[in-house]
Order: C-alpha cells, then sequence, then structure tokens
C-alpha cells in the first residue's frame, strides 16, 4: 500500500474515534442512558462502561497514530455485535449513542454495514507499505483527504437525519 494512503486511513479513522469519544464524554449521564437502553449490561456495570467505551475509543485512535488498526477492528465489530443482536431481540427504538445527541439515531441493520466496513477500512492498515519515504506533498496530500472524508462523512449523517425530520413534518401538516 502507499504510505500516503495509509496515513490517511490511520488519520481518518483515529479522527473518527476521537469525535465519537468526544461526543459520549461531553454528557456522560445521557450515554449511561444510552447503554442502559440496550439493556445489555447489568446495572452496576453501566456507569463503568460509560467511562471505559470513550476511553477504549481514544486507546484506539492512539493505536492508529502508531500505527495498528487493531484495536479499531475490534472495537468496530463490537458495536455490530451489540446493534445486531439488540436488532435481533426486537429492540429497534434505541438511540445508537454514535454522535450527536440533539438527533436521535435509532439502530438499524445499516449501521452494522456501515460498521462492518469500517472494519474492512481498520484491517487494511495491516497491508505492508511500500518503502517509499512520506515527502510533504504526501502529508498535505493525507490531511486534505482526511478533512474531505469528514466532510462527506458529516453530510451523510446529516442526510440519513433529514429521513425522520422528513416523517415529523409530515406528521405536522
Amino acid at each position: 500500500m502507499d504510505p500516503a494512503l495509509d496515513l490517511t486511513l490511520r488519520l481518518s479513522l483515529a479522527g473518527l474515534f476521537l469525535a465519537a469519544a468526544a461526543h459520549k464524554l461531553s454528557d456522560l449521564r445521557r450515554f449511561r442512558a444510552t447503554l442502559e437502553g440496550y439493556d445489555l449490561l447489568p446495572a452496576p456495570l453501566v456507569a463503568p462502561a460509560s467511562v471505559a467505551v470513550p476511553g477504549a475509543e481514544i486507546a484506539a485512535a492512539l493505536l492508529l497514530f502508531i500505527g495498528s488498526g487493531g484495536g479499531a477492528a475490534i472495537l468496530l465489530l463490537f458495536y455490530a455485535a451489540v446493534i445486531a443482536v439488540s436488532l435481533l431481540r426486537g429492540r429497534r427504538e434505541i438511540d445508537c449513542g454514535c454522535f450527536g445527541f440533539g438527533e436521535r439515531q435509532t439502530i438499524v441493520w445499516g449501521l452494522v454495514g456501515r460498521n462492518l466496513l469500517l472494519v474492512a477500512v481498520s484491517l487494511a492498515t495491516f497491508v505492508p507499505s511500500s518503502d517509499r519515504a512520506l515527502l510533504w506533498v504526501d502529508y498535505l496530500t493525507a490531511a486534505a483527504a482526511t478533512l474531505t472524508l469528514a466532510a462527506c462523512w458529516v453530510a451523510a449523517a446529516a442526510m440519513a437525519a433529514l429521513g425522520p425530520a422528513r416523517e415529523r413534518l409530515r406528521g405536522v401538516s
């Protein structure tokens, strides 16, 4: 793999995990309520888990900065499994807890697919990079590509939120 692509993948995933951790840490009480909604943990473990999950996301981001996507892949597989188990249990009205508490995002199978796609991206960081040295333009390219991917991610999330908003507006008319 070209080292500039490897850097872009790692920076993008690290940014994603840092944003997710910041979102959870910004309102731990609300994230704790989200974890309770999944009803997968005994009550005494929910509060510690509400701190451990963003801690694990920060750790995964740090590992990505030093070159390993293993922690990210494990977390994303775990998230996919939690969502899949909840959907199979018929619990479709759970807030996923992914990003932004302002707009509730209920769990759907598409989130399982999204997480599995991100697992594949995380595992791509294990593909050996060529021995080509990174140049200043590679760092610039990786930064620009990372910002572009972040903008695409935000735009996709906003478009996904339009569906429920459109349905709420239809109910108002």
